[in-house]
This record gives C-alpha cells, sequence and structure tokens, in this order.
C-alpha cells in the first residue's frame, strides 16, 4: 500500500514507513525497560515537524532512556550486526537505515541543532532519532 502525508506531494511505501517506525519505537521502549527501576515513569515522545524547508518532514522520537551507546560511533549502530542488546541481532537500525535510503531520506541518531532550537523538543535524557523524509519524492 502507498499512502500519501497530508498537505505534501510525498508518496511513501506505507509497510515500509510502519517497519521502520515500530523499529524505532521498539527500541525506545526496550531502552527504557533497560532502565534502573524499569519502564516505570519512562516516557516516549514522538514530534512530526518540518525541519529544514517546505520539501521535508521529520518524524523524531526521543525517550527518557539510558541513551545511545558512548562507547560507538552513532553512525555505526545503523551498519549490519552492530548492537549493544545482550538478545539484539543488530538489524533493526540497518533496516531503519535502508528504508530511509529507499525513500531518499536519512536517519540521525542524536539530537541536531535544528531539533534542539525547536519549541516542540524537550530533553528527555534518552536517546533521540530522526527520520527525515523528502515530501516530492515518489516510490513505485
Amino acid at each position: 500500500r502507498i499512502f500519501n502525508l497530508s498537505e505534501t506531494n510525498g508518496f511513501f511505501d506505507a509497510q515500509q514507513i510502519r517497519q521502520a517506525f515500530t523499529n524505532i519505537i521498539q527500541n525506545a521502549v526496550e531502552s527504557l525497560e533497560n532502565r534502573p527501576g524499569g519502564s516505570q515513569g519512562g516516557v516516549i515522545d514522538v514530534i512530526l515537524l518540518k525541519p529544514f524547508a517546505k520539501n521535508e518532514v521529520a518524524i523524531v522520537v526521543s525517550d527518557s532512556g539510558p541513551g545511545l551507546p558512548r562507547d560507538i560511533d552513532p553512525d555505526r549502530l545503523t551498519e549490519p550486526y552492530v548492537t549493544q542488546k545482550e538478545k539484539g541481532t543488530g538489524l533493526g537500525l540497518a533496516i531503519v537505515k535502508k528504508i530511509m535510503d529507499d525513500h531518499q531520506g536519512r536517519i540521525i541518531l542524536g539530537v541536531p541543532d535544528w531539533l534542539k532550537a525547536s519549541q516542540d523538543w524537550v530533553d528527555r535524557g534518552g536517546a533521540t532519532v530522526c527520520l527525515i523524509l523528502p515530501m516530492d519524492v515518489s516510490i513505485e
């Protein structure tokens, strides 16, 4: 199925975008479960905003978990089989990156300056993942 984000010219593969979003949310949920005290009181924020120009949209997911691993370059986390999870396969973020590439978008791990400047973003102290999608792409 293909869906159209309202008021845009972007057409995306709904199943792939859903998979990317599910992987990011699953990571956030698992990070909250790994906090001291478990997921009680944990927070996951999802923000939809236009960070740069009218032709892009960002889906931002931030959580109050322990954050991204400090001993690994964030770009490496999108490579296959790179994981810090005891039971992880290291494929979740690699799949998300592939989906973003297929849609001529990108994934940003961490908090870029444009997000820090947004009144919609709250620093929860955990991980932040931005999925940037162009609004003028058509996927067949």
